[in-house]
């Protein structure tokens, strides 16, 4: 599934949400001036301010829209079914596949410095998937299947591991993927 989708005639709107999201995914958020910003998406710097009224609010529909979009994606098939480690690493595998599919995005959502600038409606979209990833983490470790520890670690550790894979830009294979999955599990599962 490609996220990211090149649109043949994006309206302004789309190619301002669009040059945002590669430009914070490159650059960051704070050296990402709005001109600069402008210039590159093809517009003026006051249509960017007719549509987003600041760089905050263009950053949170980002997030928001992008956000659910890989929360849908991350947890669909989400079988209550499976065991813990199917579940654990079916999850590892669809961020590994967000981040061969969508390398701009998946840097985009991993950027950490535009955490104070979220509002209310994009923080909430971030917890209510947390809740869900808390809750298979505790279940998981009632089980008796999961390292004992707080789940906000333990997900961050996980995530974390991927994340510094994709950093080295390390071409995804077969035999890395499921090795990276693999040594995942070995660090957080009690066999």
């Amino acid at each position: 599934m490609k996220f990211l989708k090149e649109i043949p005639s994006p309206s302004k709107k789309e190619q301002i949400i669009l040059t945002a999201m590669n430009l914070f995914s490159e650059q960051g958020f704070d050296a990402t001036p709005m001109p600069k910003l402008a210039e590159i998406a093809g517009v003026g710097t006051g249509t960017i301010y007719r549509y987003f009224p600041s760089k905050e609010i263009l950053l949170n529909e980002i997030y928001r829209l992008y956000k659910l979009k890989v929360e849908e994606y991350v947890l669909a098939d989400f079988d209550k079914n499976k065991s813990v480690e199917k579940k654990f690493k079916y999850l590892c595998n669809r961020w590994i596949d967000i981040s061969i599919q969508d390398p701009k995005l998946f840097s985009f959502l991993e950027l950490q410095n535009y955490f104070p600038y979220l509002d209310e409606d994009s923080l909430r979209i971030e917890e209510n998937f947390m809740k869900v990833i808390v809750k298979f983490i505790k279940d998981g470790q009632k089980e008796n299947k999961l390292v004992n520890g707080d789940p906000i670690l333990i997900f961050g550790m996980v995530t974390g591991a991927i994340t510094k894979v994709f950093k080295t830009k390390l071409i995804w294979t077969e035999i890395s993927i499921k090795s990276c999955v693999d040594l995942c599990w070995k660090m957080v599962s009690k066999n």
